[in-house]
């Protein structure tokens, strides 16, 4: 039999190129007959090697999707009676697997011990990263970032290149992108400590898109990428340049930056990371039915990429920006429940949850959520709470969601420096009834070098509690240089949204209805958005192009359309006809759309529109904009539906 030293040799030059799976795979089942067929006896020259051996195939089988296996091989051997408990690297090797296997809380317990002041790696560099990294997966980057601090300030770690890009990355989880910069900028500075390290410029620039520096990223990133340059064949570098682009607004750019790199032979082709992102670069410009048709064959289960969480995430993401999302619950929910690959991933529940929103189903969303972000393995993910909270609000109970995040956000909290907490908790204030509440929380996030400020949500969130507190002055003012060419929401469809929202809520029809009319057109970006539809088709009936707004809105409120159950969108249908002079065909809609179980029933705004259109009135809403010249007189189990307290208007 072939010395080990030599097998192991060999092993590593066939695997020479990093990115190739299936060599990887033949690897790896060649060597298993050397790694399990006998334990060399430790007192031999062998056992070292053995070592060796086992501790790259576990790095083989990580690669290729059986990190699962790799723990379970190693478990016994790394224990305190096994033969490998005293070699640092079988060790670092268990944790990574337990890592990419979705066990990072048992890699923490199985370090923690061994990384102590009392520990057997206690001097061991690897081991202290591979600890911070496991908490880092497992949502404690404030811990990873208190166990690395004083190791590389000052500490043994203060050299290490791989500890150094590390710590950068627990800052960047624990919400301290500005931190992370500091740390790093000196240090990936060509003939710095870490100027020719790849992982260590990966890190700055995801450090500059965690700060919403996104351009500053891209333009980093863009010289390393090129021919000869340091990152031209990083796989992890292009897919952060791809995100940054995205982040800038320049979905486009990054499509086409990575679609030659991921289509069969390309150098990213078997990357799964590159794979999702370039699906997400497709989903948000606008092409969430590309996305779809790239994601089908790899989300089957004889694909390389069936068991990585990411690319099942991103296919059903695509068929909720498809408008699809039935779909996308339909796909999640054997994949989801109990026993089902991806039952403990935590994006996956919360992207189940979103599709349950975004089909109309919010209290199934809530209530899919609640155990898990009380009591289970989603109780400390970010996302995961802003998600249900995001539910209560579409399912009517915007006080619940303020009140369950109130705390996790307020100072000292565990979200207190999560961007998207703050944004949602001020979407709740909002849409709850205080509107001033939300802007006076969002204000000192957003202006300012506030992390929020290139944020999206939160501008949009800002701008429509500026709108709903009478001040949509100062929210198209607010918007107008973000979502202007060049602005940093430029390609951002819900901030276009609120800006039109904006405009026709300040008396500026013709101006919403000029910014919205090329972005809806073919190829626009909002060629697809609903929203954006029912925005045009308002615009369009403020400016006396009622006829138009009702042809354009008329399918998609239709019994089967898109938009059967959105309130706005029957309102401002109902509204339209009645602009256009079609007044009984008005007020039928309204009576069909006001009953027990349907969109308007108790919409006082509906109850408000039914009642000027039958009573023939001139009516001049709170935009000062003027409505209908209709006759007829107010039926009276309508009236008698109001809510108690409302009246109508005279």
């Amino acid at each position: 039999m072939m010395p080990l030293k030599a097998v192991l040799e060999t092993a590593k030059k066939d695997c020479s190129n990093g990115r190739d799976r299936e060599k990887a795979r033949a690897v790896a089942a060649r060597l298993e007959p050397f790694v399990t067929n006998g334990i060399p006896d430790k007192s031999s020259g062998e056992f070292y090697d053995w070592a060796k051996l086992v501790c790259f195939r576990a790095k083989l089988q990580i690669k290729i999707g059986q990190a699962a296996d790799a723990a379970a091989f190693l478990a016994p051997m790394v224990g305190a009676d096994g033969v490998l408990y005293r070699n640092p690297f079988a060790h670092t090797a268990y944790v990574n697997a337990l890592i990419k296997s979705g066990q990072s809380r048992v890699a923490i317990a199985h370090l923690a011990p061994l990384v102590a002041d009392d520990g057997i790696l206690k001097n061991n560099a690897f081991s202290h990263t591979s600890y911070a990294n496991a908490l880092i997966y497992s949502g404690q980057a404030d811990l990873a970032v208190r166990h690395m601090d004083p190791l590389v300030k000052g500490g043994f770690l203060t050299g290490d290149p791989v500890a150094n890009t590390t710590y950068a990355n627990a800052l960047i989880g624990s919400n301290k992108p500005l931190a992370a910069i500091e740390h790093l900028k000196p240090l990936v500075d060509w003939g710095c400590l870490l100027g020719s390290d790849p992982v260590a410029h990966n890190a700055y620039a995801k450090a500059l898109i965690s700060a919403g520096q996104c351009r500053e990223a891209a333009a980093h990133l863009y010289p390393l990428l090129g021919d000869h340059g340091l990152l031209e064949y990083d796989a992890f570098a292009h897919t952060t340049y791809a995100n940054a682009l995205i982040g800038d607004g320049r979905a486009v750019e990054a499509a086409k930056h990575l679609g030659p790199l991921v289509r069969r032979g390309g150098l990213l082709a078997r990357d799964a990371v590159a794979q999702t992102t370039y699906a997400n670069a497709l989903i948000n410009a606008g092409r969430a039915d590309l996305a779809i048709a790239h994601l089908k064959d790899l989300v089957a289960p004889a694909s390389m990429f069936y068991r990585n969480p990411v690319i099942h995430n991103t296919y059903a993401n695509a068929f909720i920006n498809a408008g699809q999302p039935g779909e996308a619950v339909s796909y999640l929910w054997v994949l989801i429940c109990p026993g089902g690959l991806l039952s403990r991933d935590v994006v996956a529940h919360t992207t189940y949850a979103n599709a349950l929103i975004n089909a109309g189903r919010a209290l199934d969303a809530a209530r899919h959520l609640k155990p898990l972000v009380t009591t289970s393995f989603l109780k400390t993910n970010v996302i995961a709470h802003n998600i249900y909270a995001n539910a209560l609000i579409n399912a009517g109970q915007p006080d619940a969601a303020a009140r369950h995040l109130e705390p996790l956000v307020r100072d000292g909290g565990p979200f207190s420096n999560k961007i998207v907490a703050h944004s949602t908790y001020a979407n709740a204030l909002n849409k709850a009834g205080e509107p001033e509440k939300a802007v006076r929380h969002l204000a000192p996030l957003i202006l300012g070098k506030s992390p929020l400020r290139h944020d999206s949500f939160a501008n949009t969130i800002y701008a429509d509690a500026l709108i709903n507190s009478g001040r949509a002055a100062a929210a198209v003012m607010h918007l107008e240089p973000l979502v202007e060419k060049g602005g940093v929401l430029e390609n951002n469809s819900f901030a276009h949204n609120t800006y039109a929202k904006a405009l026709l809520a300040d008396g500026q029809a013709m101006a919403a209805l000029a910014h919205l009319r090329p972005l809806i057109g073919n190829g626009g970006l909002l060629s697809q958005d609903l929203v954006a539809q029912i925005n045009f088709a308002d615009a369009l009936t403020e400016t006396g192009e009622a006829q138009a707004a009702v042809g354009c809105l008329r399918p998609l409120v239709s019994p089967n359309g898109a938009l059967a159950d959105d309130p706005t969108a029957n309102l401002v249908f109902a509204k339209a006809m009645a602009v256009a002079g079609c007044v009984q065909q008005s007020t039928s809609y309204l009576e069909m759309q006001m009953g027990p179980g349907k969109p308007l029933y108790r919409n006082t705004e509906a109850m408000f529109l039914y009642s000027d259109v039958l009573k023939g009135q001139k009516t001049v809403d709170r935009a000062g904009r003027v409505c209908y010249r209709p006759s007829g007189r107010v039926r009276a189990d309508i009236a008698l539906s109001i809510p108690q307290g409302l009246e109508i208007k005279s």
